[in-house]
């Protein structure tokens, strides 16, 4: 019986050690083992060997996977594949001293992904796929990770992986203890990286609202979209809201990353003046803001596929960034300071971005700095880009300080240009006036309301043409005519002749117009007229008058009356003081006025006095100029004037009056200073040395001596 247990024993133990090798074998087929022993983490990426997926190995178990022939040794670029459509298994042999709790991380954020451990306690799988993130298998992280309990010795760890977006499979095992130190680390590096971009953004907002630049929103919305697209690239999407389903999850990544190119374009075109600077690269700019928009939209819409999408952000990203650090270096050379702070940031996230465009089509090998690379070159180009707005601003307060400067001496000239427009357009005795092409009046000067009696504004806006008196004579309609075709052929030669407007009562009034086309005011507008109308032409032959006299024969309008006292009056300061001229001045237009109304229009005092009391003055002044015998009457006016006397004769054709009766009259109004008429027999006795009317009335003489007959 010993001896029979002897012979069996030799053969249990045979049993047990083909029983052992049965389980063992999936490990074993696995030639490289990593040691775990003594080591916080391992990045399995070089131990790590791949298969890809065809639909017969789809239909395997993965015990018969491992067994295959075909399996590939990791490349040297790393497992980065780019964008692919197909599934790959991917392998690796670990072997623990001693059982423990062991956590796998694999970088690859928004990929589906099952892992199986096989060992010699048999096999287990973990789903990790992007729609389980938050069941029982996956821990609450950025990238897939689920913790293992693995026991001594080998254990083939299997690992099937699709991504739709790019296909990269760096796997990383940690401690338990070292994964959620790490974890801690994480959590304090990323936190600082956001808080910095929050702390930018939100310092830039505010100034944005205090300077309403336009460089500050813009920056604000780039540095916020890039935040976002980190966060999104990193996974931060998925470990806070795995639940929030596949179809953002997936597509969230590439539409920050749009948003992103459209941010920085835009800022680049705002921030580097390129209107002004650069022109065609701001219109590469504008095109490339437009090109990532439409990125975004496509990245929103399902029946697009999602790796064209990123193939295209991609290459716009590429060509963006090579288009800012060309447009930089442009603006930088003609001049623009700040561009120099622009530069070196777009220098530096340019680099980083390559290296990570080109890490993501499997061109350069993954690695930490690569991988991390494009966050801390993105958070010191939002650094660098805060020192060339604040760069900016300094240079905008200096060209403030010397554009005051400037406003300062301009505002002087134009208070000196305005001095003088005042001088020589506002205070002239002229009409002077800016007219469009079709006569429509655009400025006029303070003497429209000397000559014509209405305000500037009320003139300014209305046609030339609705002045011009017409008072039924074809004469004067004939006038009209050859203005109206002298102006619309008026070229650069200058027009002068003598025009009859009316005035504000409806009188006429003569007056030499010169009209003369200047050009364009301003950019957009037409060619302007300028006027200049007098009553007369300058005679600069007055100040050597010795002796003049001369006889007029007006009509029954007061404009004429008007003129005629201007004239006769002009030299008198030859031979009598200022005060004594403008005394006879007020005089002889007191005498012009009642030769009219009362002499030839046979207006009595009583009459004029209801008129003007009713406000209806100038309508019966108009009545009677258009009645017959009235308006064909004329006031015949006759003057002399030498170193010994002034000498005037007024006549009119009205039936006269009895001037020794209204002699007394006048003497009492004189004293009676609520009547602002019917004063002038008594104004003109006080103040001329002769006054003298002929039988009938109709006809007064007056006479004034100079000092020297005086004496």
């Amino acid at each position: 019986m010993r001896k029979q247990r002897k012979i069996n024993a030799p053969v249990r133990t045979f049993s047990k050690s083909l029983l052992l090798l049965a389980f063992l074998a999936p490990t074993i087929l696995c030639a490289r083992a990593v040691d775990l022993s003594n080591l916080d983490s391992v990045d399995l990426a070089p131990w790590v060997e791949y298969l890809r997926e065809t639909p017969e190995i789809a239909q395997l178990a993965p015990e018969n996977i491992n067994q295959l022939a075909g399996w590939q040794e990791s490349p040297d670029h790393g497992l980065d594949f780019g964008f692919t459509d197909d599934a790959y298994w991917f392998r690796a042999a670990v072997h623990p001293r001693n059982p423990g709790h062991y956590v796998l991380m694999v970088d690859a954020a928004c990929a589906d992904l099952k892992v199986v451990t096989l060992n010699a306690e048999g096999s287990r799988t973990y789903n990790l796929n992007l729609d389980s993130r938050g069941g029982p298998d996956a821990i609450r992280h950025r990238r897939p990770a689920t913790e293992m309990e693995l026991p001594a010795g080998d254990t083939v760890i299997l690992l099937r992986l699709k991504n739709e977006q790019v296909l990269r499979m760096p796997p990383v095992i940690f401690t338990a203890r070292a994964f959620y130190d790490f974890r801690t680390v994480e959590a304090v590096v990323y936190g600082a990286f956001f808080g910095a971009i929050v702390a930018i953004s939100l310092y830039n907002f505010f100034v944005y609202l205090s300077m309403r630049e336009r460089a500050y929103g813009i920056y604000v919305f780039y540095a916020l979209m890039a935040g976002a697209y980190t966060a999104a690239f990193q996974g931060f999407h998925i470990a806070l809201f795995p639940d929030a389903g596949r179809y953002w999850l997936l597509r969230s990544t590439p539409i920050f990353t749009s948003l992103v190119g459209f941010g920085m374009n835009l800022f680049a075109y705002s921030f580097l003046q390129m209107r002004r600077h650069t022109p065609r690269m701001g219109i590469v700019h504008l095109v490339l803001a437009a090109i990532a928009f439409l990125l975004c939209v496509a990245a929103f819409l399902p029946f697009v596929k999602l790796s064209l999408v990123l193939r295209g952000i991609a290459v716009a990203a590429g060509v963006s960034v090579s288009a800012m650090f060309v447009s930089g270096l442009l603006v930088w050379s003609r001049g623009f300071a700040p561009a120099r702070y622009y530069v070196l940031a777009i220098s530096l996230f340019t680099l980083a971005a390559m290296a990570s465009s080109l890490r993501l089509i499997g061109i350069i090998k993954h690695s930490f700095w690569i991988q991390h690379g494009v966050q801390a070159a993105l958070l010191a180009e939002m650094i660098l880009l805060s020192l060339a707005l604040s760069d900016r601003i300094n240079l905008m307060k200096v060209t403030l300080e010397k554009n005051l400067g400037e406003l300062a001496i301009a505002h002087d000239l134009v208070a000196t240009s305005e001095k003088k427009y005042r001088v020589l357009v506002e205070d002239t005795s002229d009409l002077i006036f800016a007219m469009d092409q079709e006569g429509m009046i655009l400025s006029i000067n303070h003497a429209a309301q000397r000559i014509l009696g209405y305000e500037p504004r009320a003139m300014a806006g209305r046609s030339i043409f609705s002045f011009i008196f017409e008072g039924g004579a074809e004469s004067q309609s004939y006038d009209v005519m050859i203005f109206r075709d002298q102006f619309e052929k008026l070229g650069e030669s200058v027009l002068q002749t003598r025009l009859r407007f009316a005035s504000r009562h409806g009188e006429p009034v003569d007056l030499v117009v010169r009209l003369e086309r200047i050009g364009a005011i301003g950019a957009d507008s037409e060619t302007v007229v300028l006027g200049k109308a007098s009553r007369h032409l300058e005679d600069v032959l007055l100040p050597a008058i010795l002796s003049e006299r001369g006889r007029y024969s007006i009509e029954n309008f007061f404009s004429f009356s008007e003129l005629v006292h201007q004239r006769l009056t002009r030299s008198l300061g030859r031979y009598f003081g200022a005060e004594t001229s403008d005394d006879i001045g007020l005089v002889l237009r007191e005498m012009l006025i009642n030769a009219i109304e009362h002499g030839n229009l046979e207006i009595t005092y009583d009459e004029k006095t209801k008129a003007q009391a009713q406000g209806k003055y100038m309508d019966l002044i108009r009545e009677r100029q258009q009645l017959l015998p009235y308006r064909e009457r004329h006031v015949l006016v006759e003057y002399s004037l030498n170193h010994r006397r002034v000498w005037f004769r007024i006549t009119d054709e009205g039936p006269g009056f009895d001037h020794r009766a209204m002699q007394a009259k006048e003497e009492e109004r004189l004293r009676d200073l609520s009547q602002s008429h019917g004063r002038g027999i008594g104004l003109a006795r006080a103040l001329f040395d002769i006054v003298r009317y002929n039988e009938s009335g109709n006809s007064i003489v007056l006479a004034k001596f100079t000092k020297e007959t005086s004496k």
